[in-house]
C-alpha cells in the first residue's frame, strides 16, 4: 500500500498528511488507504458519511468502484483525519517527502543502471553481427576451396 506509513506515523494522526501526496496518488491506493485508516481507528461509514458530507452510499461502494473521483475523496480523507483526532494542514508529509526524495535516487540509480545495460548490450549485438560477418566470410571460403579442389582433382 501507498500510504501505508502514514496508518503509523508517529506525528498526530494526518497533521501533516494527505494534500498534495493523496491527490497524486492513484484512486486505488487512496481507497485502500481509507479502508485501513477507517478500520485502524474504528471509524463507521456513516459517522464519515456526516463529517464528509459525502453521502453514506457513495462511501459503502468506495471498496467496488473505480471510478471515484479525486475530488469525491479529499473531503472523505479530511473527514478521517478529523474524526481520528488529527488537524487537517493538507501540507505535504516530511515522511512522505523524504521517501519521494529517496525513490527519486534509486529511480536515479535504476535509470543510469538501465543506460550502461543498454550500451553493454549495443556493444555485444554489434559484436556478434561483426563475428556473423567474418564466420560467413570463412564459409565462403572453404566452400570456395572445396570447389577449387574439386575442380584440381577432377582436371
Amino acid at each position: 500500500m501507498q500510504f501505508e506509513k502514514c496508518l503509523t506515523c508517529p506525528s498526530i494522526k494526518g497533521k501533516q498528511c494527505a494534500g498534495p501526496n493523496f491527490m497524486t496518488a492513484s484512486t486505488k491506493g487512496i481507497v485502500e488507504w481509507i479502508i485501513a485508516f477507517q478500520r485502524l481507528n474504528g471509524i463507521t461509514n456513516a459517522q464519515l458519511a456526516e463529517k464528509s458530507g459525502i453521502p453514506k452510499g457513495t462511501i459503502d461502494g468506495l471498496k467496488a468502484r473505480s471510478d471515484v473521483r479525486h475530488d469525491t475523496l479529499y473531503p472523505i480523507i479530511k473527514a478521517l483525519i478529523e474524526l481520528a483526532g488529527g488537524v487537517w494542514g493538507g501540507e505535504s508529509c516530511p515522511v512522505a517527502i523524504s521517501v519521494s526524495s529517496e525513490l527519486r535516487q534509486e529511480s536515479l540509480r535504476l535509470t543510469q543502471e538501465l543506460e550502461r545495460a543498454k550500451e553493454l548490450l549495443t556493444q555485444r549485438a554489434r559484436e556478434v553481427k561483426e563475428r556473423t560477418i567474418a564466420l560467413m566470410c570463412m564459409f565462403g571460403m572453404c566452400v570456395g576451396l572445396i570447389l577449387l579442389l574439386i575442380l584440381v582433382i577432377a582436371l
